[in-house]
């Protein structure tokens, strides 16, 4: 009888329960739910970033196709001023299209700015020539195109530890 009990015993002792067994699986199972997890978040990241993109290109250019559409205006009105032959003329045309005129020693330089978002502009400088004849009939040429972002000036500053304890 105590040959038997130690036969039982020495066989025993060295087998896997079935406690370690759904130990191990509840464990991998929590681990593939925690990546799983993860994985969908870092998705609805990545989607959120690239609608985000999205939508700044779209005002981009729809900002673009409206500075597009002032430049040709003001280009019509520089070919009426150029017939009537007064560069006074070209200034008040540019004027009275709502675009900030200022003279140059070749011209009348017109500068706007198209919103895009809240914190990015497309800002405009186109130089209209007074004698298109002296720039192989060209009569306007873009100085400046380009986007500008805001500062930031406007953010809330938050005070943060300098290190010192009093």
């Amino acid at each position: 009888m105590k040959a038997q009990k130690e036969r039982t015993k020495s066989a025993g002792s060295g087998s896997l329960g079935t406690g370690y067994v759904t130990v191990i699986m509840i464990f991998v199972v929590i681990c593939l739910a925690i990546l799983a997890a993860l994985s969908f978040k870092t998705v609805m990241n990545n989607y959120g970033i690239g609608d985000v993109g999205r939508k700044n290109s779209a005002a981009y250019y729809s900002a673009e196709e409206s500075a597009n559409r002032k430049l040709a205006e003001l280009d019509g009105a520089a070919a009426e001023a150029h017939k009537a032959g007064t560069a006074e003329l070209l200034a008040d045309c540019i004027q009275s299209a709502g675009v900030n005129a200022v003279q140059d020693t070749e011209g009348v330089i017109a500068e706007w700015t198209e919103p895009v978002t809240d914190k990015m502009s497309l800002h405009c400088s186109v130089l209209f020539y007074s004698a298109p004849e002296l720039h192989e009939g060209r009569r306007y040429e873009i100085k400046q195109w380009k986007t500008d972002v805001g500062t930031g000036t406007d953010e809330v500053r938050i005070t943060v530890w300098d290190g010192s304890l009093f």
